[in-house]
């Protein structure tokens, strides 16, 4: 099943691609991607646009201060930055101190998940930076308060 382009996402720190320049370079529609907006601040707790309960899946996107870049998939998405933080998993997010989470897309199904992730795994890098910086040009850390207590330079 190809992934959908057609969900609406929201996020409080980065405007729409129609908002930001009414296009985008990657050929994806102008109404497809901005990031969702949180709800009590936790994203176990989503509600869609039309008001009905779902359970999300994620596609995102992580960086380390040198802008290393890491793709992944997942049905909690705060939790595996936390644990991609915390480093409780040796692997390339370890070994390359993975911990900044600059970019995520948010799916109703596993299947349109797991699709996409492999579709940006396939993208050179300079096709992830232009989806990136797209929707988040100034790479912002998006998990940033997730963590209230840590100290920002660990990120």
């Amino acid at each position: 099943m190809p992934p959908r382009n057609d969900i609406d996402f929201k996020h409080p720190l980065i405007p729409s691609l129609s908002e930001a320049n009414g296009e985008d370079p990657l050929g994806i529609p102008s109404t497809s991607l901005t990031f969702p907006a949180l709800k009590d601040s936790s994203l176990t707790s989503f509600v869609r646009n039309d008001g009905s309960d779902f359970m999300p899946y994620y596609v995102y996107i992580m960086c380390n201060r040198t802008r290393t870049i890491y793709t992944g998939v997942t049905s909690n998405l705060e939790g595996r930055v936390l644990q991609h933080r915390s480093k409780a998993q040796a692997g390339f997010t370890q070994k390359y101190d993975i911990t900044k989470l600059v970019y995520y897309e948010e799916y109703t199904t596993a299947l349109e998940a797991i699709a996409r992730e492999k579709q940006v795994k396939t993208y050179r890098r300079e096709k992830k930076v232009a989806l990136i910086n797209a929707l988040n040009p100034k790479w912002q850390d998006l998990a940033e308060d997730w963590e209230p207590n840590a100290p920002k330079e660990n990120r």
